[in-house]
């Protein structure tokens, strides 16, 4: 998980700590350090919009975002608010948005997108889209690929985003605005269809509410 507020508690508690024991002491200060440069980062990092899922209503300012370097990794999700799948979306991706800060979470309604949502192809909801140096280079479509349906797990949906290389492994040591490696060809091609192969097609459940075409 990222750092939080609540180890700057952790960081007094170990500037305040005595010991007579140098080897101790020393390693306590490298702690200290780095425990410091995490929470730093992590708090720079929120203060530019990561570590929360943010609502866009218009196309310019999705452009913008994906298309910034500040940004290299963007998680956009076009959704319609009476969609039941789309609120279930959104659970999974607020959670994500809290542990992965390398990577800027936002929804946008397709009514408020119109010219992206024809030009992405949008056309089955929820639509996901990950975006590295401004390329889709993934997509889920309404929940092809996610194990359990409507009751997947967002570890899930992490592992599809992790594999595409939209979000770094926990772990890893890529931290807040690491750039990832495009890959070459995909440009939108992801499990759940291609860039604009999603036209015309209908939903997999005869009753879901996700083809709104």
């Amino acid at each position: 998980m990222p750092p939080s507020d609540d180890e700057d508690a952790l960081i007094a508690s170990l500037e305040a700590a005595t010991d007579t024991d140098p080897t101790l002491s020393a390693l306590r200060e490298r702690r200290i350090q780095s425990l410091s440069s995490a929470v730093s980062a992590a708090k720079a990092a929120r203060t530019q919009g990561f570590g929360s899922y943010t609502p866009l209503s218009s196309e310019k300012s999705l452009l913008d975002l994906t298309t910034s370097p500040t940004y290299p990794r963007c998680i956009v999700h076009f959704f319609k608010s009476d969609f039941n799948r789309c609120s279930i979306m959104d659970g999974h991706l607020e959670t994500l948005a809290q542990k992965h800060l390398e990577a800027r979470f936002v929804r946008i309604a397709v009514e408020d997108a119109p010219f992206l949502v024809e030009r992405l192809g949008v056309r089955v909801l929820p639509c996901v889209i990950g975006f590295v140096d401004g390329v889709g280079v993934e997509r889920v479509v309404g929940f092809e690929g996610l194990k359990g349906g409507d009751a997947f797990e967002t570890g899930v949906l992490e592992g599809r985003l992790v594999g595409k290389g939209v979000l770094l492994e926990v772990g890893t040591g890529g931290g807040v605005g690491v750039v990832g490696r495009r890959e070459e060809g995909r440009d939108g091609e992801g499990e759940g269809g291609g860039k604009r192969g999603l036209r015309g097609r209908k939903a997999v459940d005869e009753d879901e509410d996700d083809d709104w075409d």
